[in-house]
């Protein structure tokens, strides 16, 4: 066991990843999944198509799309195959007639059709009708109705399409603490064509709750069809109208007198499979581990105290975590703010058994105790290639053993990924509540741990009680996730320094739905964009007939990569608990990815992002770095592509693109930087155009750019005085960079040199960084409207400057820079900039 006291450990210098220490990873058992083709409306004659990639594909493949109307014959609607996206936008589509689309491989081979039929709704989401079950009367003649639920996701028929399988909770649901009755808890499966396959009743022994009640979904046995397993009682109604246990045992506690009244806390308590396809129940055993002593769950942390009544006894999370490589268990856990206790099954051959039980109790475990959360993740954060299970504040190995303990104890929000791509492994970050009998502790509300180690690597406001907390990638200058909460402004995952006293006024779920391969937020029924120049949040979707679940925590019923292309989609319930819909993203996709849900970490996160307080998943890698792995132009300068790669540092400016070109019209002095820092030897080229064609902003000058560049100030942080410097040529000279100025001054003079930082100096005695290179001639100064290709060298100290095939520049250094930041420059003029690339010599 390792107990890590928590102390600031602050990361050196940050580097823009290049190369990543990857982890062993097992080759878990995949689902067979299938190409998920959907079609959805965007205008009255236009339809997006998405479609997935799986694991098993490879980057350079393509696909042909196939449109037919009415009867008529297919005719491909690319003219091309598409290869740098899995989706595609048809135009010219009539929706008074039918519709059908058929994707095929590039050898022909037919993979899906989606079918709209003829006049139906142009809706921008897929809709599900449900069963809402007929509300009642309690015990304590209490009325009740019910509400659409948490949902989880698994192909329960084996087709290869993900199932819905939704829980229906009582609105008289109640938190452990609470005395009273609830209704009972049921479970519905239905698919994607709406067709309901079964319902579960968990019967009047299982109180209704979000923290009793965690559905988890997965082909447990594999035989290529999932199962759900979930705690069951006396009187639970399996989906052929079987009772588990005893059918007339009633344990409710009806003394109105008794601060248990209306909760359950004698009798029996099982754990239960039931098959996909029926819900049917399969096995039945006991729970692990039972209710006793009720008076023994406590322990400083928490809501306070302790307490008899099974407001801690019954706190429940659960994961499915592969703790063999090819065996997904059932990982079953009981109590958060004290004693804490993991009980791992598995299902094989008709039968539960248990695997391994850890209890925080045991003397062996001292200083787990307390460290649970209301959420759960599941992540192989060893690199041994299996599963290890957090629960907050420390994590238990595959083996059932403690991994480690933190010790920073009790909290709600938790985070676990590649968070810090330049740091190996997995990272851990999460919010940290303090109760009146922790304060004494002074624990911090935010930190950010190690997910092998539990090594703290940052930590924040000690003593402070953070209940909300958040990670996720929405700002391209820094590399990993930007961490927030409710208390405070926005951090780097790598340092812990805060980036702004802003944030997103969203701390709810991440959602990847527009272009690029950062995330969007999702809170309650809206979807929004982190806007970082201007530090606020743009609302990309906000449907007005739909509601969220959970009062505050505000979460949909799911929100998981289940359709179409590696975006995630979002599903609610309406109003009047009739209907689920299925939101998608429309927008043209900027990248081709795997589904996430052939990611190992993504899917286990999807199998418990139900429990207690819903969690957004996070896949085992950065996402921007997977993306420019798959990516078929790095160039980043189209449109969709171009926040995600570029940074623009100017006053006033107009930018457009032209397919994979930008046209710039500097008014000023204007710098475009690419957001990803270099290092060693290399070699960078471009394509650029300096425009005089009589339009406004036409000036021939200034085909210029810096590259190596670095802020002495801020040496892993080129952005830091970007405000300041905004776009102002003298501001620069507090760079360390090298310069070329291709026809500066209104084209009389090609230069290079290279600044050393030293601004005060510069602005001291007015001037400015030594010449090392100049020409005055023609043939060295710029032609107009004439497209030059341009390629710089750095290797070993030597650097070079070659213009439309001619080194014009070839220096050596004996003191080189050897990282930082290229950006391209121009002032006053209008050029174009494209075919941006760098390769590693």
């Amino acid at each position: 066991m390792k107990t890590i006291s928590a102390i600031v450990l602050f990361l050196t210098i940050f580097i823009f990843p290049v190369f990543k220490i990857n982890t062993i990873s097992a080759q878990h058992r995949k689902e067979n999944l299938d190409r998920a083709l959907i079609a959805l409306p965007v205008s009255n004659n236009q339809a997006y198509i998405g479609w997935r990639i799986l694991s098993t594909d490879k980057k350079e493949d393509g696909f042909d799309l196939y449109h037919q109307e009415g009867k008529s014959k297919p005719e491909k609607a690319n003219k091309s195959l598409i290869v740098n996206t899995s989706d595609y936008v048809c135009d010219n589509i009539d929706f008074s007639k039918d519709n059908t689309w058929y994707l095929k491989d590039a050898r022909g081979k037919n993979l899906a059709s989606y079918h709209i039929a003829a006049n139906k709704p142009q809706n921008p989401y897929l809709s599900i009708p449900i069963r809402k079950p007929e509300g009642g009367i309690t015990f304590d003649n209490e009325k009740y109705d019910y509400t659409a639920n948490d949902i989880t996701v698994g192909d329960l028929d084996g087709d290869g399409e993900y199932e819905i399988i939704l829980k229906w909770e009582p609105t008289n649901s109640k938190r452990p603490p609470q005395a009273g009755f609830t209704g009972d808890t049921y479970i519905d499966a239905y698919k994607l064509n709406g067709k309901h396959l079964w319902r579960i009743n968990l019967g009047k022994n299982i109180r209704s709750g979000a923290a009793y009640t965690q559905l988890l979904v997965y082909d447990f046995d594999g035989d290529g069809k999932a199962e759900l397993i979930c705690k069951t009682g006396d009187g639970t109604i399996d989906g052929t109208g079987k009772a588990v246990g005893d059918p007339l045992a009633d344990w409710r506690n009806k003394d109105p007198n008794s601060r248990m009244y209306g909760k359950i806390v004698e009798g029996p308590e099982y754990i239960s499979a039931f098959e996909g396809t029926t819900g049917k129940e399969l096995a039945t055993a006991e729970y692990i581990p039972t209710r006793y002593p009720l008076d023994g769950w406590g322990g400083v942390g928490g809501n306070g105290g302790n307490d008899a009544t099974g407001g801690r006894s019954d706190r429940f999370t659960a994961c499915v975590a592969f703790f063999e490589k090819d065996t997904p268990s059932a990982v079953m856990v009981r109590g958060w703010y004290g004693r804490s206790v993991l009980a791992a099954w598995d299902y094989k051959d008709g039968k539960l058994s248990s695997r391994w039980v850890f209890d925080s109790a045991l003397p062996e475990w001292e200083g787990y105790s307390g460290m649970g959360n209301h959420s759960v993740t599941v992540a192989d954060f060893d690199g041994d290639g299996l599963d290890e299970v957090c629960i907050g504040a420390m994590t238990v190995d595959h083996n059932g053993k403690g991994l480690y303990t933190t010790r920073l104890r009790h909290g709600d929000a938790l985070h676990a990924g590649d968070l810090i791509p330049s740091r190996p492994g997995l990272e851990v970050f999460g919010v940290h509540e303090t109760e009146e009998k922790t304060k004494a502790l002074n624990t911090p509300g935010m930190a950010l741990f190690d997910g092998k180690t539990g090594e703290i690597i940052w930590q924040k406001f000690p003593g402070r009680d953070i209940g909300r907390g958040m990670s996720a990638d929405i700002d391209p200058r820094y590399a990993g996730s930007e961490c927030w909460s409710g208390f405070g402004g926005t951090y780097r995952s790598d340092t812990g320094e805060e980036i702004y006293k802003d944030k997103p006024n969203s701390c709810n779920f991440g959602i990847w739905w527009d272009a690029d391969p950062l995330r969007e937020l999702l809170d309650h029924t809206t979807i929004t964009k982190w806007d970082w120049i201007n530090h606020k949040t743009d609302t990309l979707l906000s449907p007005g007939t739909v509601v969220s679940n959970n009062s505050t925590k505000g979460n949909a019923c799911l929100s998981a990569d289940i359709l179409g292309d590696w975006r995630e989609e979002v599903i609610w319930r309406t109003v009047d608990n009739s209907e689920l819909r299925i939101y998608s993203t429309t927008i043209p996709a900027a990248y081709k990815l795997p589904t996430l849900m052939h990611d190992h970490q993504y899917r286990m996160a999807i199998a418990w992002q139900n429990v207690a307080y819903n969690q957004p998943p996070h896949p085992s890698f950065d996402m921007v770095t997977k993306a420019k792995e798959w990516a078929t132009d790095k160039a980043g300068l189209t449109k969709s592509l171009f926040k995600t790669y570029w940074t623009i540092e100017a006053q006033e400016n107009n930018i457009s693109f032209s397919n994979d070109t930008i046209e710039i019209e500097a008014k000023k002095g204007f710098t475009l930087w690419r957001n990803e820092k270099y290092e060693g030897n290399l070699e960078i080229s471009f394509s650029a155009c300096i425009m005089q064609q009589g339009k406004a902003g036409d000036r021939l000058s200034d085909l210029n750019c810096f590259w190596m560049a670095q802020d002495p100030l801020y040496p892993d942080d080129i952005f830091k005085q970007a405000s300041w410097r905004d776009g102002v040529f003298g501001r620069y000279y507090s760079l360390n960079m090298y310069y070329l100025g291709y026809g500066g001054n209104s084209n009389t003079t090609t230069r290079f040199r290279k600044y050393n930082g030293n601004f005060e100096k510069f602005e001291k005695e007015k001037t400015r960084p030594d010449i090392i290179t100049e020409y005055t001639d023609k043939g060295n100064l710029l032609r107009p409207n004439h497209w030059y290709n341009i390629t710089i060298k750095c290797k070993d100290g030597n650097i070079q400057y070659t213009i439309d095939g001619k080194t014009i520049v070839d220096y050596t250094d004996q003191n080189p820079y050897t990282s930082g930041w290229f950006g391209f420059r121009t002032t006053q003029s209008r050029a174009k900039f494209t075919g941006f690339n760098v390769r590693r010599l």
